[in-house]
């Protein structure tokens, strides 16, 4: 199915936002972000000149707890090609912290006019920012949100590929272990695996 596509500069993007979000479908909006500032400031080279001595969360352990490393490790780590490792570590940081919250929510605009969560209260509602690092075979394996929650994505620099599937065919094409977030081995293969291997079996 062909995700629907519509300019940021349309007269017609608030209708096509509101028909995503009550239809619960997946919407590209293009040339949302050319004029944030995010797009220059935000790079990892910028990021760790400017926050390379703060810890980031780049994955968990075991038994649950995050995993942290410092910033400034962290890009050494993309510029050796993550070691070659096969499943890399990625920055998932749900702590945005000043100033880049105030850049983060200033990009918004009037795109996402209705922030539902936001009743809940700050210090009840779930994380809701995100900053997200990663360098190349990184990403998350197929995972439906815990929270039942919708995102908006912005990609500044780089390439990511995404892989949505119709709820329609959970369980019948693709079992639901495959893609339950949380559960254990939530699929044996990494995630550059699943883009190359799964990903064409289930087209």
């Amino acid at each position: 199915r062909k995700v629907p596509h519509v300019a940021a500069s349309s007269a017609a993007v608030a209708e096509a936002v509101q028909a995503s979000l009550s239809g619960c479908m997946p919407l590209v909006i293009a040339g949302a972000i050319d004029g944030w500032r995010a797009r220059t400031e935000w790079t990892m080279p910028r990021l760790a000149e400017r926050f390379g001595a703060s810890h980031v969360r780049v994955g968990l352990r075991p038994e649950g707890r995050p995993e942290t490393m410092l910033l400034s490790d962290f890009v050494a780590y993309v510029a050796r090609d993550a070691d070659k490792d096969l499943e890399p570590r990625y920055v998932f940081e749900p702590n945005v912290r000043e100033p880049l919250r105030s850049e983060y929510d200033a990009a918004l605009g009037g795109l996402f006019p209705d922030d539902f969560m936001s009743l809940m209260g700050e210090s009840t509602r779930p994380p809701h920012r995100w900053l997200c690092l990663g360098p190349q075979r990184s990403g998350s394996r197929p995972h439906i949100d815990p929270l039942a929650t919708s995102a908006w994505n912005a990609l500044l620099v780089g390439r990511k590929r995404w892989a949505l599937i119709d709820p329609s065919v959970v369980d019948r094409d693709v079992p639901r272990s495959e893609v339950d977030a949380g559960l254990p081995n939530g699929g044996s293969l990494s995630p550059a695996e699943w883009f190359s291997e799964r990903l064409l079996a289930l087209r």
